[in-house]
């Protein structure tokens, strides 16, 4: 009897024993399957990540902005549709940038110069929008901001910003050397009219605006032209812009609004910071 029990005890002290060496593996199991799960999933993160934002310069892309404008495009037509809400700070105004000449600094001192160049008007831009706004790298040496929860009769104060903070110092080239450029501007919001939010796309917007921004390349550059609706009252006449004229875009009569850069100052190609 007494070896029986013995036996029976050391049956039982094995069976614990490795009941306790499985739980023991299963936990391990568990643990390793716990942390590679987190570790793919913060892979994907940084895969979509990746896939939202423009490698050189750190800023959002086109991508981005077409999977966030949806919701934005909604909340103002649900803002100037329902009568109960207030439209204060409802607008979406948009800015298409594009640096001027830039093409002479990628022919002249190479990619990689014109690569710094975009950071550095990256960074510029960057101190200009507001946390809440968007800051697209839209392609080539083009950028897009969105200003949300925007007042559409300020817009032109963000466009004088814009051309200020690029024109008016010397781009930093890198190497000791530096080279002013100035940028063109377009600029429009979003909804197109007020009492018909729906009565122009965002798309359609998009369209005039970048419209405005060809105005203002193709008429002296370093100055920002924005488009609004004919029904629109005339700009506060203390503002810095000035209705310049009436004229037809896509076959849409529009009133454009001119905002000139810095004054250039004589200078040679390039010149030692």
């Amino acid at each position: 009897m007494l070896g029986l029990g013995l036996l029976m005890f050391l049956i039982s002290l094995m069976f614990r024993i490795r009941t306790a060496a499985l739980n023991a593996d299963r936990k391990r199991l568990e643990a390793a399957v716990a942390a590679r799960s987190v570790e793919l999933a913060a892979a994907n993160r940084e895969l979509a990540e990746a896939a939202l934002t423009d490698p050189l310069t750190g800023m959002r892309n086109r991508r981005f902005f077409n999977s966030m404008i949806v919701a934005d495009v909604s909340q103002v037509i649900r803002a100037y549709s329902d009568g109960s809400h207030s439209t204060d700070h409802r607008d979406l105004v948009f800015y298409l940038i594009d640096i001027d000449h830039f093409k002479e600094i990628n022919d002249v001192y190479g990619h990689h110069v014109g690569d710094y160049a975009l950071m550095e008007v990256t960074q510029r831009l960057t101190r200009v929008v507001r946390t809440s706004d968007m800051l697209i790298r839209w392609g080539g040496e083009e950028f897009l901001i969105v200003s949300r929860g925007a007042e559409r009769c300020d817009a032109q104060v963000l466009a004088a910003r814009i051309l200020s903070s690029v024109g008016s110092e010397a781009i930093n080239l890198g190497n000791g050397k530096s080279l002013l450029r100035t940028c063109s501007v377009g600029w429009g919001s979003f909804p197109w009219l007020r009492s018909a939010p729906e009565a122009l796309s965002m798309e359609e917007v998009l369209t005039l605006v970048d419209r405005a921004l060809y105005i203002a390349k193709n008429s002296g550059r370093n100055q920002a032209i924005g488009v609004m609706a004919v029904e629109r009252e005339p700009a506060d006449p203390q503002a810095v812009a000035e209705i310049a004229e009436i004229i037809e875009i896509e076959g849409r009569k529009v009133k454009i609004v001119r905002i000139h850069g810095p004054q250039r100052k004589a200078e040679p190609a390039a010149s030692n910071a």
